[in-house]
């Protein structure tokens, strides 16, 4: 597991921001790069939620974050990406942060697809039987 804590990449005098490295900010005394951008997001049930995306790291799954959710709302801090949204990085009680990647939602499958594919796999199952027993 990867985690990250919280940097401020600043050059010159009074430099105090949380961000992390990218957009050039410019005064007279010091120069600032931001690549992530802080947010607050919920967690539910189905991922962590942000901007109509789920997400999913793997200190949620181990704290079962999802599992916490149903019962009740659960905010969390993230930084995101403003170029790409298949990451985010999520912010932990510790101060670290945890990579979460995108997930998507879990569609329906049908029936034919769905007995096709257990098919599929009864055969495969049963040529590996036929493969260990003793030949006479």
């Amino acid at each position: 597991m990867l985690f990250i804590r919280i940097i401020s990449i600043s050059f010159g005098q009074n430099s105090n921001s949380r961000f992390i490295g990218g957009r050039r900010l410019e005064n007279r005394s010091w120069i600032h790069y931001e690549l992530f951008y802080p947010a607050i997001t919920e967690i539910t049930d189905k991922g962590i939620v942000y901007k109509d995306n789920l997400y999913s790291c793997s200190a949620a799954i181990r704290q079962q974050w999802f599992i916490k959710a149903r019962d009740r709302k659960i905010n969390v801090t993230i930084y995101y990406d403003s170029i790409h949204d298949d990451y985010i990085l999520v912010q932990l009680e510790n101060g670290y942060l945890s990579i979460a990647y995108k997930i998507e939602e879990q569609r329906e499958l049908n029936k034919k697809d769905l007995d096709s594919y257990f098919e599929l796999i009864n055969s495969i199952k049963k040529k590996f039987k036929q493969r260990k027993k003793p030949t006479k």
